[in-house]
């Protein structure tokens, strides 16, 4: 695992989403003031085949322990929002704000959360990442971006920064098993500190519908929902993200 810093200021921890990495972050970092914010990107760890969850996150909050950061804020995108809840339980005394991206309780449909994807649909995904990696690599990187008026440009950044990386396919599947099963409505339920949801509504991964659902888990909530985004709302409307989070530094 690797961390990229950018900046000199307040510190915002930023978790990517699944099969991607720090780099989907940095065209967004870019829009601000680095002498204000320093943007801590984090590159997940390697799940490997023994390794259970709760080894994950000791392994991303240690390498944060190590910076030794008093205070700071988490920005957590799909799968990295989860990751970014179970670090603030770890650090409940220095996390100032989450910023939920995207992110779901559950990914896939269960008794306790009927707002997530159908167990066909990813069970496809986890089949299909062993079989045939690059082309569901593709087809995860399109579902993303569905609706999306500057999808070319996007899908090229998504390809020339994410696909050129080597990837450790088995610690893909292993991530998916985690996401399959793993439910977060207790722990949002936990979470003392604000909580931002940005979310686009055209999200075909995260349904907009789940993010109403849980204005309704957390208590101290602001949001940000943007009619023409989708997956990546940080990429594809960064500016109206960027707008979002400037209005809890002012």
């Amino acid at each position: 695992m690797n961390i990229k810093i950018i900046g000199e200021g307040y510190p915002i921890v930023m978790l990517h989403g699944w099969a991607m990495n720090l780099k989907i972050f940095e065209p967004f970092v870019e829009l601000f003031n680095i002498k204000k914010y320093k943007f801590i990107l984090i590159n997940l760890p390697d799940m490997h085949d023994e390794m259970i969850w709760d080894e994950v996150i000791e392994e991303i909050d240690g390498s944060l322990k190590k910076i030794s950061i008093k205070e700071f804020d988490l920005f957590g995108w799909s799968l990295g929002g989860q990751i970014a809840i179970d670090i603030y339980l770890k650090n409940k005394t220095l996390v100032n704000q989450l910023y939920l991206v995207a992110t779901t309780p559950q990914f896939v449909n269960s008794e306790q959360w009927k707002l997530g994807l159908e167990k066909n649909i990813f069970e496809n995904f986890s089949t299909g990442i062993l079989s045939d990696s690059k082309k569901t690599l593709n087809k995860f990187f399109n579902l993303q971006l569905i609706g999306q008026e500057n999808k070319k440009d996007l899908l090229n950044f998504l390809d020339s920064n994410v696909s050129k990386e080597k990837i450790n396919i088995s610690s893909l599947h292993n991530y998916l098993k985690h996401m399959e099963t793993k439910n977060y409505n207790n722990a949002l339920e936990q979470i003392s500190c604000q909580v931002n949801l940005i979310s686009g509504k055209k999200d075909k991964i995260v349904p907009i519908e789940s993010q109403y659902e849980l204005l309704k888990l957390v208590k101290n909530k602001r949001h940000l929902f943007i009619d023409e985004a989708s997956h990546i709302p940080f990429l594809s409307h960064a500016v109206h993200c960027k707008s979002f989070m400037l209005r809890n530094y002012e």
